[in-house]
């Protein structure tokens, strides 16, 4: 579709015209153009949904501005500031009903790079500065992984595929990352059993080894949960060497991390990197099943 029948369809863009009646794209034109490429381009929406943003936020008070935002006003900054609100007014409808408007306006890959992973690292930071209560995150994290898990359950998986086991150790309390690193690999055919928070070694050989699983995704967001990520390696892997063991969170860089340990990075990363590095490592080959979005 050309620049011209965006003028014509959705009216986003009217540029001047000369004497001639040639169009004139002032910058402000071109830089609303751009945007509406990159939401084509980059986060997988229709021109029409591109449109209606633009048109909303042009519409809209200006939202005062801050490093994460670009001109136009970006529809995700919106959507973050009123689930940062709802922190404080803990009202769970409304909660969900951003989170509905996000998945209907944006990539399922989007809304959990952009949105929900950077806001749950903000809600963290407010929780150790001591401006949100233990509660207000427990409210946020138990919305958040509602929505998540509901999604994980709609992939299929490839047998073919190696099988992985996803937790957070002991001491590791915070599970969303995991949940959401799990919800990609199974979105890309790979058969995941996510184990959740706080994760005791006690019976994990037992379940790894009977169950074929091939590859275990451990969590470490906590400084805490660096003793028992290590003690689960040490115990684990020589029962099967051929396990692979990857690691993924804030902490996953501490140089106090058993080197055996695949990093994988934090969630806020390149999840698409991330994803390809953990399929070179798996040796999949092929096309991937991607059997939504």
């Amino acid at each position: 579709m050309t620049i011209r029948a965006w003028e014509m369809r959705y009216g986003v863009i009217v540029p001047d015209r000369s004497k001639g009646g040639h169009r004139l794209y002032s910058q402000q034109n071109i830089e609303d153009l751009l945007w509406l490429k990159k939401q084509l381009d980059v986060h997988g929406r229709s021109i029409s949904q591109a449109a209606q943003s633009l048109k909303r936020q042009k519409n809209s008070k200006p939202i005062e501005q801050t490093q994460d935002t670009n001109l136009p006003q970006t529809e995700e900054f919106t959507l973050r500031e009123e689930l940062n609100r709802q922190l404080y007014e803990l009202d769970a409808e409304k909660t969900h009903s951003i989170l509905d408007r996000a998945f209907h306006t944006f990539s399922l890959q989007f809304v959990m790079h952009r949105l929900i992973a950077p806001f749950m690292v903000e809600v963290g930071d407010l929780w150790e500065a001591g401006k949100v209560s233990i509660a207000q995150e427990h409210f946020m994290s138990a919305i958040i992984t509602q929505r998540i898990s509901h999604y994980f359950r709609m992939f299929a998986h490839n047998s073919l595929y190696p099988k992985t086991v996803v937790l957070c150790p002991a001491g590791e309390h915070h599970q969303i990352g995991a949940l959401m690193f799990s919800m990609f690999l199974r979105r890309h055919g790979i058969d995941v059993v996510f184990l959740g928070a706080n994760t005791p070694v006690g019976g994990l050989d037992s379940l790894i080894t009977d169950s074929g699983v091939e590859r275990v995704v451990v969590s470490v967001g906590m400084e805490e949960a660096i003793q028992s990520a290590n003690e689960l390696i040490r115990k684990i892997h020589p029962l099967n060497e051929k396990l692979r063991f990857f690691v993924g969170g804030r902490n996953s860089n501490d140089p106090k991390i058993d080197s055996r340990y695949i990093k994988v990075g934090h969630y806020d990363a390149d999840w698409e990197e991330v994803i390809s590095r953990y399929w070179q490592v798996s040796k999949i080959r092929g096309q991937v099943n991607d059997y939504i979005g």
